[in-house]
């Protein structure tokens, strides 16, 4: 029993995690695909460290997949010579 309810509580948390996920990052890869922007192997600043957009982004986009494989650099409001 305790098994079972172990499996259903890490299925919960991961439907959880799919059902909140950004929507601009998710848009901006949806973009990316629509219009077949290939950014595997190339570099790509981030601006702006959000919770909501700039973080995620950063995370989509240095990841294995469809649109992703980039290196990534995350600046914001105190980096210097941008």
């Amino acid at each position: 029993m305790i098994k079972k309810m172990f499996l259903i509580t890490i299925f919960l948390c991961l439907g959880c995690q799919k059902s909140t996920k950004k929507a601009t990052p998710f848009g901006i890869v949806e973009l990316l695909k629509r219009y077949q922007i290939d950014i595997q192997g190339k570099e790509c600043v981030v601006i702006g460290r959000s919770h909501i957009v700039g973080r995620p982004i950063s995370i989509l986009l240095s990841q294995k997949g469809e649109v992703g494989n980039a290196t990534v650099t995350l600046t914001h409001s105190r980096s210097k010579n941008i």
